[in-house]
């Protein structure tokens, strides 16, 4: 049976998360609880199947990658074999720091200075043959998800590494840092206060460079930057950050405090924080974390087990897997954050309290003004509905991971997956969508800049899959009206015919509003 878990279904379950205090470094296998310890030797034997021992590169498990290797899982392997230290592992890790700081981009004045090659094989970017285009030729986000895994290591591990590395190994991320401070959200970078994983991890690499070097310049950086996000995340008492609820990045925001928490100075506006993990989705890589790996699943693994933890029941059954390297490194952080976790979140995880269960959260947008989302959910133990309020273009919401207006159920009794219904927020910028008992209610101000409006439904149960849906009033396990508003028809029901969205498959209902019609359109989905 699936089980719907704190207040927004399989994915969210509240869990508040207070940072106060410093913590002296050191990691040994006796301060992992039984669970990370679990996790760590899971996610670590999951990494050295694709050891490449001729290359000194991991073989990549994301086929989206431009090449046959995988720095970023390559860095984060590199901490959990100094962990284990068995045999020839801190041997391997420091030959895996070499390789891939001697192909750092190193050249100042191009928007990739400081960050890592994503594959080894990888052609310079910016060159005839691989013209620049962030987030394709290269990443700047992998400057703080290898810096923050080297962090970890220099602290914990450094009578491993020796002086000579540990120095190569501060002197590139000071490199990654002063290529991470040219990024203001410009010149098609979006790297603003409102993108949180990245904004976090970078404040920390930047803090904690400033600090080891006495360097007032990196310092001041980070400590003006902490303060603002500790003022948009407590803006009016909202206590959220702008990218809300994402399961994947909410784990990377755990694994960035708890390492501001541990290795930066009591005294630093790092330690004013509390996280919070609930509502609807800014951001997610499928619906069913039972599905997919996700890095906030790997964070309940730590605190309640594998049995219990909403992860894939192996990795080979996983989309979105190569996340699942991760793993070691939320093991290794797992001793700071988990004792600020509640009991009552806990609770959430391992059985739905019963009865029906709301929530209602605020999301400020912006630094700059007083801009804000609303996110509101109903659910009881078969169903769980998601909606969000935008008057806004969010800056960095994608048609694929953006799902302002969601419903979760269980199709079947017997059902081992959720399956689900999602807005597509393809071209729309303004959303009403609010959730209360039974209810999902979208309205899309007008004017909208498109007239086409679809419905992603997914999921279904192996033996619904010979019953083709036609209508969503014929849902298998999803007895429902729908009412629609503002002249809107729907035009057309197809079978991933256009876009497979994360590598599920989904019923794409098409609906059209008149041609020329500049007023609301509403559609409001009722369940019987």
């Amino acid at each position: 049976m699936v089980r719907f878990l704190g207040p927004a279904a399989a994915t969210a379950a509240a869990a508040t998360v207070l940072f106060a205090g410093y913590f002296p470094a050191s990691v040994s296998a006796a301060t992992l609880n039984n669970h990370a310890r679990d996790l760590f030797d899971a996610s670590l034997s999951w990494q050295d199947q694709f050891w490449d021992e001729r290359a000194g590169y991991l073989v990549t498990a994301d086929l989206t990658l431009p090449g046959r290797w995988d720095t970023r899982q390559t860095a984060w392997y590199s901490v959990g074999l100094l962990h284990r230290n068995k045999g020839s592992d801190a041997a391997r890790a420091r030959r895996i720091i070499n390789n891939i700081i001697d192909r750092q981009y190193t050249v100042p004045g191009n928007a990739w200075y400081g960050t890592y090659q994503q594959s080894p094989e990888e052609p310079l970017p910016g060159s005839p043959q691989y013209a620049a285009s962030i987030y394709n030729s290269y990443d700047p986000n992998w400057r703080d998800f290898i810096s923050t895994a080297w962090i970890l290591a220099i602290e914990e591990y450094s009578s491993l590494l020796g002086a000579d590395l540990v120095s190569k190994m501060v002197a590139s991320l000071k490199t990654s840092a002063l290529g991470a401070l040219t990024r203001v959200g410009q010149d098609g970078d979006n790297l603003l206060l409102t993108y949180t994983n990245p904004e976090l991890m970078r404040t920390m690499d930047v803090a904690w460079l400033g600090y080891r070097l006495n360097d007032a310049n990196f310092t001041n950086f980070a400590e003006a930057r902490a303060q603002a996000h500790y003022d948009i995340f407590t803006y009016n008492g909202f206590d959220t950050f702008p990218e809300y609820n994402v399961p994947t990045y909410v784990g990377i925001d755990l694994f960035a405090l708890a390492l501001w928490d541990k290795y930066t100075p009591k005294t630093s506006n790092l330690h004013k924080y509390a996280g919070n993990v609930a509502g609807p989705w800014d951001r997610t890589y499928g619906m069913d974390m039972t599905q997919y790996q996700s890095i906030a699943g790997l964070w309940i693994w730590a605190a309640i087990g594998r049995e219990l933890a909403p992860n894939p029941a192996s990795p080979a059954l996983a989309w979105h897997v190569a996340d699942f390297g991760f793993g070691h490194l939320v093991a290794l952080t797992s001793p700071t954050v988990l004792p600020y976790f509640s009991s009552t979140a806990l609770s959430r995880f391992t059985a739905y309290p019963g009865g029906e269960s709301t929530a209602t959260r605020h999301i400020r947008s912006s630094p700059s003004n007083t801009t804000y989302r609303t996110s509101t959910m109903w659910m009881n133990a078969t169903v769980a509905i998601g909606g969000q309020q935008v008057d806004e273009i969010y800056g960095f919401r994608s048609k694929y991971a953006y799902n302002p207006a969601v419903i979760l159920f269980q199709a079947s009794p017997s059902a081992p997956t959720v399956s689900w219904l999602t807005f597509w927020a393809e071209n729309t910028a303004r959303i009403n969508a609010t959730a209360s008992a039974r209810v999902l209610d979208v309205v899309f101000p007008g004017p909208q800049p498109t007239n086409t409006f679809k419905w992603l439904l997914g999921g279904l149960p192996i033996d619904q899959g010979r019953s083709n849906v036609t209508s969503l009033e014929g849902v298998p396990g999803l007895p429902m009206r729908v009412e629609t508003e503002g002249g809107v028809q729907l035009q057309s029901v197809y079978y991933d015919l256009d876009v497979v969205v994360h590598q599920f498959h989904s019923y794409t209902f098409v609906y059209q509003a008149p041609e020329g019609y500049q007023g609301d359109i509403r559609f409001k989905f009722s369940l019987l």
